[in-house]
Formats: structure tokens, sequence, C-alpha cells
């Protein structure tokens, strides 16, 4: 089995592939202050509880946007029996060609999308990730990454309308009841949800502009879940976009 982890700014994903499958995933939260004995005994317990105690590991790949949890995962794969763990960072393959600015600066999250849409679609495509921020990712005809672009996620708006105004609540993502809400949590939610949907449907119907109509929209991240019924553009929804795209490089490493 490959293990493969994706450290996001509020939570960790990890997904175990046997060959193609993708037979599972973990969430842990994102917690600077764990050891990696702590992430080890998570992991171990959470592997026991969806019936892979005793699974034995080829090897696992890590990407991290949290800096500091990098070698503090990696010492936790390697405590619950990976003998190869690999990051994603300066240095490993990706077969991606990166043509923008600052190559190297580029997160690895984003990266590890592309390469994942890659494996989904032939390009032109364009890939929206609503994580604690929304970004966008797009890929010409080549395969090449040339643009991207980053905005508030939609907890962090939902957030800071709560911080900045005396009377409106503090609220967590969730499918809006109505367009136009009855009450205030309706009204903050519909906002939200209905607003990213039409941040993104206009989005891509500038990008099919530059692109063409055969551009493949894909929608990933952990919100993504509650913007994709709410969008009227044609778009793929792949939640585990980011280890689809770690398996692949870890792959194309070994």
């Amino acid at each position: 089995m490959i293990l493969t982890v994706d450290i996001g700014n509020a939570q960790i994903k990890a997904g175990g592939f046997i060959g193609e499958r993708l037979s599972f995933v973990l969430r842990l939260d994102t917690d600077e202050r764990r050891t990696a004995g702590l992430y080890a005994a998570q992991l171990r317990e959470l592997l026991s509880l969806y019936g892979f105690g005793g699974v034995s590991f080829e090897g696992a790949i890590v990407s991290s946007v949290v800096p500091l949890l990098l070698p503090v995962l990696e010492e936790a794969l390697h405590l619950i029996g990976a003998p190869r763990v690999l990051t994603v960072g300066p240095g490993i393959k990706t077969g991606l060609n990166l043509k923008i600015d600052n190559p190297v600066g580029t997160g690895p999250d984003l990266v590890c999308g592309a390469v994942g849409a890659l494996q989904l679609c032939n390009p032109p495509c364009v890939i929206f990730d609503f994580g604690t921020a929304t970004t966008v990712a797009a890929l010409d005809g080549s395969g090449a990454l040339v643009g991207k672009a980053i905005m508030a996620g939609v907890q962090i708006s939902l957030d800071a309308l709560a911080e900045r105004t005396a009377c409106l609540p503090r609220l967590g993502v969730a499918p809006p009841g109505a367009l136009l809400g009855k009450n205030t949590q309706e009204a903050m939610l519909g906002g939200a949800v209905y607003g990213a949907a039409a941040m993104t449907d206009g989005l891509i119907s500038r990008y099919r502009a530059i692109y063409g109509e055969s551009l493949t929209c894909i929608l990933t991240g952990g919100l993504s879940g509650q913007i994709v019924p709410c969008c009227e553009s044609e778009v793929t929804h792949e939640p585990n976009l980011n280890l689809l795209g770690l398996r692949a490089i870890y792959l194309r490493n070994s």
C-alpha cells in the first residue's frame, strides 16, 4: 500500500492506495503542537478502525502547506511502518511544467492538484480548491501550469462577518437553505455558498473564453461538496484530487 498525506491549514487528509484504488481516506486536525508520536498513535488507531491495522506499506508521500509539520509527519509515518517517505518540494520529480514566475515558490497543494487533474482529464483544465483559502490553478492545452488565483476561503468570509459586525453569529459552512434566506443564518449561508458558486461560474465563463468550451473544470477541497450543487456550470467534483496527484508523484519517483 502507498500512503498519501496532504497537510492543509485546517485538516490533514491521508489516503491509502492499493494499486490504483483509493481504499480509505482518514482525516486529522492540523495541530502544530502535536508530536510525531501522537500523530503516529492517531494514524494507527484510525487505520485499525477502518480495518487496515495490519497492512504493510510500500512507502508514503507527504505534501504540506504547514512547513513545521512536514518533519513531524515524516517521522510519524516511519513510526507506523512506512520504510520510505517522500516529500513534495524542490528536487522531486512531478512531471509538471510550471510556466509561472518563481516555480520553486509554488505551493505543493497546487502542484499535487494539477498532477491529480492530469490523471483525470485531458488539458486544458482549471482546478478550484475550496479549502481554508480558495485557489484556482489553470493548465493550458499542453498540461503546463500557466496561472493561479488565490482568494479568501468560504469559511474565512463567514468568520470575518462575525468578527467585524456586532450582531452576526459565527457559523460553519453548511448547505444553504435558500438563495435568499428568511433569517440571519440562512442569509449568511446563502450569501457565502451561493456567492462562492456564482464566483466559480463567472470565472469558468472567463476561463472558457480564453481556453475554449472544451475546458474541464474540477472542484476539490474540503468545502467543495457544499459549492458543487449550487454551481450552474458543468463541473467535475473530485474531493480527493490532491491524493491522486500524490500517488502519481510517488510512482514517478519510485
